[in-house]
């Protein structure tokens, strides 16, 4: 959004729309996505973007470009002992960066515990057949589906790394974090631990 955002001083060649897209199972959550953004995007004079934010599993878009962001974690084993093994090592992963990062009385880390992440656990060891909605998947499972379907990895560059460490250090210094690029993908993870990938697609 930056770089669009510089190019709209460029009047000859004004910057494209933006719409980013995605799906998700909580509204709210969704529109809370989209204000923020929005509300990032008007900082960078730039309120005139469509943004459309639908969060979290695509799975079955066609877009020019498909951007999947996801837990690194096999949370839709068949097997409650395979799903909920899976979720505590997962979990406590991401507890352990929040315990680093964030003052255990903070606001936003006591939202994230026991709204967001509460919720989550719940459903991935409790829920059963159709009634569970978290069914998080690994990068490789992603890739495979992705590749069946006829879509191709889209490079990342290296300014975008760049980018992306700088925001980690001035939001979450901590040391345990680490950001690398493995198969043309981004991995954020903590200790030795990954925890999210994102990659893109056409």
């Amino acid at each position: 959004m930056q770089a669009l955002a510089d190019r709209s001083s460029n009047t000859l060649h004004p910057p494209p729309m933006l719409r980013i897209t995605g799906t998700g199972h909580d509204l709210n959550i969704l529109h809370r996505t989209g204000d923020r953004l929005l509300k990032f995007a008007q900082f960078l004079k730039d309120d005139s973007r469509e943004l459309l934010l639908f969060l979290h599993k695509i799975k079955a878009l066609n877009p020019t470009v498909v951007t999947i962001a996801e837990r690194e974690a096999n949370h839709n084993q068949p097997l409650f002992l395979q799903r909920f093994l899976e979720a505590l090592d997962h979990y406590k992963a991401l507890f352990d960066s929040l315990e680093a990062t964030l003052p255990p009385n903070s606001r936003e880390r006591l939202a994230v515990e026991q709204i967001w992440f509460g919720r989550e656990i719940m459903d991935i060891v409790a829920a059963e057949g159709e009634g569970r909605r978290e069914r998080h998947q690994k990068f490789e499972t992603w890739e495979m589906m992705l590749k069946s379907v006829g879509f191709n990895k889209v490079p990342l560059s290296p300014f975008a790394l760049a980018q992306a460490k700088l925001l980690l250090r001035l939001h979450y210094p901590s040391e345990g974090y680490q950001l690398q690029i493995l198969k043309n993908s981004f991995f954020l993870g903590w200790q030795n631990h990954s925890l999210f990938s994102i990659s893109s697609w056409h």
